[in-house]
């Protein structure tokens, strides 16, 4: 990033702090007034400044509400952006959409709102889409590709039913998100999609030549692990159960009533859950290691020092018993300690 870019960045994310909607799209208009690309705008400051306030979410120096607050100011921007560029005609029809259960949508608005301002003919679902829905959308829309967003590797297996649903609907499907891993690495675990790094990957695959539209129901993947995947759904109540027995001295120890603290840790317990559901899936342990260095971070900053998080995944381990895959995600999560 120039310096020049960590200038906007930093006057952007000021806005953002100060709750103030009106200098971000200032800045913004500015910018573009000025002669800068629009994907410059949204790749250079728009999202370095977003990933500083979920570093602060992070870091607990901004809370919950704050962290929304700006996010919906940068999805208000990105919506006023992408509604002033022109269709082109030889803009492709797209269709951009979230995972079901992938709430973190910034990122797919932000690739639409690119697209949008290359000519593309763009459909933005939104958050969390389910795959039956998704499915009867892209059957009436035929779209030329279709566009997934995952930000958790929680919602990998999520990803694979969407793209499951969209099997000769659509010439390509492409996926993003830092959900799929280092480089997608997880992606390929989909079938026939196309991960794509940014925006700017994004339109490079639009360029190309379209593949031909398969026919037919798509030939079921091979999932050798798939009653371990059920298995851990099955118990996913009883781990989160588990869990929070294991830190309610945490919760007990925070102010009277202190009800937002308990959600955290519900919904953490839950995507940590969804996550080793999602390394069974791919069959990859790195998947669930990643999230625990991650959880582990975050909690330490809470107040959950990180030998209670250990206790928590010893207790699942032994819970698991007969599930073996799950049993060696959560071992070398626990080595890694």
């Amino acid at each position: 990033m120039t310096v020049k870019a960590d200038k906007y960045v930093a006057m952007y994310f000021d806005a953002l702090g100060a709750i103030d909607t009106v200098s971000a799209e200032r800045l913004v208009t500015e910018l573009l007034e000025s002669g800068t690309g629009l994907g410059w705008i949204v790749s250079n400051v728009i999202l370095p400044a977003q990933r500083r306030v979920g570093d602060a979410w992070e870091a607990e120096k901004w809370n919950v509400a704050q962290e929304h607050a700006a996010t919906s100011i940068s999805e208000q921007v990105l919506a006023v952006l992408g509604s002033a560029q022109r269709e082109l005609s030889s803009g492709k029809q797209l269709v951009v959409a979230c995972v079901e259960d992938e709430l973190h949508s910034l990122p797919a608005r932000a690739t639409a709102t690119v697209l949008a301002g290359e000519g593309h003919r763009l459909t933005y679902l939104g958050a969390s889409v389910p795959a039956a829905d998704l499915r009867r959308f892209v059957a009436h829309v035929r779209p030329e590709a279709v566009l997934l967003s995952c930000l958790l590797t929680a919602r990998i297996p999520q990803a694979a039913r969407a793209v499951n649903a969209l099997h000769g609907l659509t010439h390509r499907i492409l996926v993003g998100g830092t959900g799929f891993g280092p480089e997608g690495v997880w992606a390929t675990k989909l079938g026939d999609v196309t991960w794509a790094r940014d925006a700017e990957q994004v339109m490079e695959f639009l360029d190309a030549p379209l593949p031909a539209l398969s026919g037919g129901k798509a030939a079921p993947r091979p999932r050798p692990h798939e009653l371990d995947v059920d298995r851990i759904g099955a118990r996913r109540d009883h781990l989160i159960d588990r869990g929070m027995t294991v830190l309610s001295p945490h919760l007990r120890k925070r102010p009277k009533r202190d009800d937002m603290f308990a959600l955290f840790v519900a919904d953490v317990l839950g995507q940590l859950a969804d996550t080793l559901v999602a390394a069974v899936f791919v069959n990859d342990p790195a998947v669930f290691d990643q999230f625990v260095r991650w959880l582990r971070r975050v909690a330490y900053r809470r107040g959950i020092p990180s030998h209670q998080i250990d206790q928590v995944l010893s207790r699942w381990h032994k819970d698991l018993e007969g599930v073996p895959k799950a049993r060696c995600a959560i071992g070398v999560a626990l080595e890694e300690a």
